[in-house]
């Protein structure tokens, strides 16, 4: 199971994966626009709620509720 990192200084995400992830992850991960670090060994990502939430997934948390859309007034 992956390592979810926060990196405020960066703004920014990382995956940590303690062997390499299957094909299918892979896949996913660059289809999401994560990217390999390799001096790291990490995947990351700026941080948002869409990144934040895939990433929950893969590491089996709870993702974070999308907000609700906001009421315009008559």
């Amino acid at each position: 199971m992956p390592t979810l990192k926060y990196v405020p200084e960066h703004n920014g995400i990382e995956l940590y994966f303690n062997a390499k992830p299957e094909e299918v992850v892979l896949d996913q991960l660059k289809e999401n626009g994560w990217r390999w670090h390799r001096v790291k060994q990490c995947w990351f990502a700026k941080h948002n709620a869409e990144n934040e939430n895939f990433a929950k997934t893969l590491c089996n948390e709870t993702p974070r509720p999308k907000t609700p859309p906001k009421k315009e007034s008559p």
